[in-house]
């Protein structure tokens, strides 16, 4: 009786195990796919205003670009600071509290030592890319992990998580390694991870 009793306990605990396996693989599968279509709790394809409500006003917009005649027609950007109610500095805006920031679509935050710009398409106004970069040197980063990696990861922890690159660039000090199926671009210098950016994967 007593080894029916220890064969059962045993079973129960063996099925408890399995049950649990599962649940930590399927919490595991529900994480990763978060990763690959968010970063910095922005989903990719939000609009302005999901971005807003999630990271509040940026500390600066990107202007459009523009052709400079100063020098030979080259394409200029300013980065214009914003006050705490959400508008342009120096600009007055007869519809305050931040709706001026719906003509930019280049938003950026300054989050700790880093910066974290969100891209949105100007089209239809969704964001198409959250990038993290270290500003002022490459320690201390707090860019948030994302599939494996982070700010200051080496390129061999890179590899390790990540695998081959499907496409990578060597400039002057610079590597940019790809993973356009997981929506992940890398800037790295000195053998470690500089830039962060997050796209929606290609599926194709």
């Amino acid at each position: 009786m007593r080894k029916k009793i220890v064969a059962v306990v045993a079973l129960v605990a063996l099925a408890g195990l399995v049950v649990f396996a599962m649940i930590l693989k399927q919490r595991e599968r529900e994480d990763r796919e978060q990763q690959l279509t968010s970063y910095y709790g922005i989903k990719l394809g939000a609009s302005k205003n999901e971005v807003g409500y999630a990271l509040g006003y940026p500390a600066e917009v990107q202007e459009p670009f523009r052709p400079d005649p100063a020098r030979g027609g080259m394409q200029v950007s300013n980065s214009l600071k914003l006050t705490k109610a959400g508008d342009v500095e120096g600009t007055p805006s007869s519809l305050p509290g931040g709706s001026a920031l719906k003509k930019y679509d280049e938003w950026h935050y300054k989050f700790g030592p880093d910066r974290v710009t969100v891209r949105f398409d100007p089209t239809d106004g969704t964001a198409m890319s959250v990038i993290c970069t270290k500003e002022g040197g490459l320690w201390g980063s707090k860019c948030r992990r994302i599939l494996g990696v982070s700010n200051g990861s080496s390129e061999a922890d890179v590899l390790n998580a990540l695998g081959t690159p499907e496409d990578q660039k060597l400039t002057l000090i610079w590597k940019t390694m790809a993973y356009p199926s997981l929506g992940l671009t890398l800037l790295l210098t000195k053998g470690r991870v500089y830039s962060i950016g997050k796209t929606l994967p290609n599926r194709s």
